[in-house]
Parts: C-alpha cells; sequence; structure tokens
C-alpha cells in the first residue's frame, strides 16, 4: 500500500500547522516491523514524520493510542512520541506522530524512568477512563477496587472467551484460579505502559529512553515488568536500574507467569499458531 495525494496533502498540512512552517512531503519510506497496521516516514530534508494506517471502520483503535501517548507525556517520566493529529479520512484511519530515530542508550536508565512512572503515579481503583485496545483485540478497562478481580474477569476472563470463539476449548476454571492466586496482592494502581515488550521500546539517537506503543491502564506495576520479560526480553541492566528506583517484590516472580498468560491469550487470539499450545501449558502449570 501507498499514501494516496489526497491523504498526503492532509498529512502535509497537520505537519505544517505543527511545525509552523510549510511542510511539503518529498519521498515516503514504508517502515518494517508492525503486525497490526502499516507504518510510513513522511520525509522532506532532515525532517521526517511517522504515520501509520489501517482501514478499520472506525478510528476507534488510533484514538485511544492517541490519549494513551499523551497520558504518558503529561507523566513526565518516560519519552513518548508526539501525538501530531489522527482522524479517518481518504478512506482509512490515520494516526500521525513525531519520528523519532533510533539510536543507543542505557537500559540502566530505561529502567528507573519506567520505575519512576510507577512511582509517581496512582489511583484508587484499577482500570481506565474508557475501554483501549492491546494490538487489534478490545482492551476492557471499567474501574474495579479489587485487583484480584479486575485481573481475572477483565483481563484473562475476556482473553479467555475471544479464545473459546476460535475453538481453543480452554476452562472457566483459571479465571477463578487467578482470583484465589492473587486473593492476598492488592496492589497500588499506577500507570502502565500495558504492552511493554522491546518491540515497544527504544533509544533515541541522543541516547534517550522512549517507549510507543502503549495499551495504558491503572492496574499492578509487576504486569509491565513481566511483559519485558516475554518475547525476547529486556538486558539485565534495565532491572538493576529499576530495582535502583522502586524494588519488586521478591514475590513478583509468583506473580509472573500469571500476568504474562494475558499477553500470551491474546497473542493467540491475534495471530493462532503455536500461542495456543503455550497459553494450555501455561495455564496447566497455574493449574
Amino acid at each position: 500500500m501507498t499514501i494516496s495525494s489526497g491523504l498526503k496533502s492532509i498529512l502535509n498540512e497537520h505537519i505544517s500547522n505543527y511545525l509552523g512552517y510549510a511542510f511539503d512531503t518529498e519521498y515516503i519510506d514504508t517502515l518494517v516491523g508492525g503486525d497490526i497496521n502499516q507504518a510510513f516516514a513522511l520525509r522532506q530534508g532532515d525532517v521526517s514524520f511517522f504515520v501509520k494506517i489501517n482501514h478499520d471502520d472506525e478510528n476507534t483503535n488510533f484514538l485511544a493510542e492517541a490519549l494513551n501517548l499523551q497520558v504518558l507525556k503529561e507523566a513526565g517520566c518516560l519519552k513518548v512520541p508526539a501525538v501530531i493529529a489522527t482522524d479517518h479520512e481518504c478512506g482509512c484511519n490515520y494516526l500521525l506522530l513525531e519520528y523519532i530515530a533510533p539510536g543507543i542508550g542505557k537500559w540502566n536508565e530505561f529502567g528507573r524512568q519506567l520505575a519512576q512512572l510507577h512511582k509517581t503515579t496512582n489511583k484508587t481503583h484499577f482500570g481506565w477512563s474508557q475501554n483501549n485496545f492491546i494490538g487489534r483485540t478490545l482492551q476492557v478497562n471499567h474501574w474495579q477496587a479489587n485487583w484480584s478481580e479486575f485481573f481475572a474477569e477483565q483481563r484473562i476472563g475476556v482473553q479467555l472467551e475471544l479464545a473459546n470463539q476460535q475453538g481453543a476449548a480452554l476452562s472457566e476454571e483459571i479465571i477463578n484460579t487467578i482470583k484465589l492466586l492473587l486473593a492476598d496482592h492488592q496492589p497500588e494502581a499506577v500507570l502502565l505502559h500495558g504492552d511493554l515488550w522491546s518491540g515497544n521500546a527504544g533509544f533515541t539517537a541522543d541516547g534517550e529512553p522512549y517507549c510507543y506503543d502503549p495499551a495504558c491502564y491503572y492496574g499492578d506495576r509487576e504486569t509491565d515488568i513481566a511483559m519485558t520479560e516475554l518475547f525476547g526480553g529486556f538486558p539485565q541492566e534495565f532491572y538493576t536500574g529499576y530495582n535502583q528506583v522502586f524494588p519488586l517484590s521478591e514475590d513478583y516472580v509468583l506473580r509472573r507467569p500469571i500476568y504474562n498468560l494475558y499477553h500470551l491469550m491474546n497473542h493467540y487470539n491475534l495471530f493462532g499458531g503455536h500461542y495456543l499450545h503455550q497459553v494450555k501449558q501455561s495455564i496447566k502449570q497455574l493449574m
């Protein structure tokens, strides 16, 4: 897919308004790495912007992501790309963002900054102001006061229902099992990235940590840490930096497989295939 001339004109106008001077895209690079949307870099000389596009019926996914990025930006702990615009025009949805040139940085500092986010943002309840998305999957975020019920019902329960609609034949018993496993764990509800794996984290050309593609909500900080250990993992320096600012409890490792079950189930629901075996193995171990 390429960007139509009509959409390019609209994006140029948004960028010009953001910059305060005329921007006219000279060339467009197709970017790789996303599993859900199509991504491009719009370039004029040495100035670049990032846009991703999908053809969903409504622009709900990008609107939710734009809100997530704005809340993370306002928290002021971790850099995220600035939101320029999002809308549905020319037959597609788009999210136009600041382009961040990649570089190399210190993972220790990334861990320290995430810990600061978790340490300084909190709510009295678990959830979010609206439902959002984890990939293409709807992430339900109704406010709840009890963490074990929130995670068992709105994370595992929702994913289990979707998986069984695809023929996974998973037992609903796991929902009650997780309620019991988390019954004595009532953490502080802190602002989470929500989808923090290695593909959604990096460094600027100046070495500053940054993250993107969030699926924010207020929940247990351990869920963010648990996901960093999935799908390739983060370097040990990241965890050292995190613990220097906000040490994890020793029993975090007992909850890690509970929290990562959510993401394994979501990957089965998104991509199918071998993820179902991982889901079943994880459920077997928990039960």
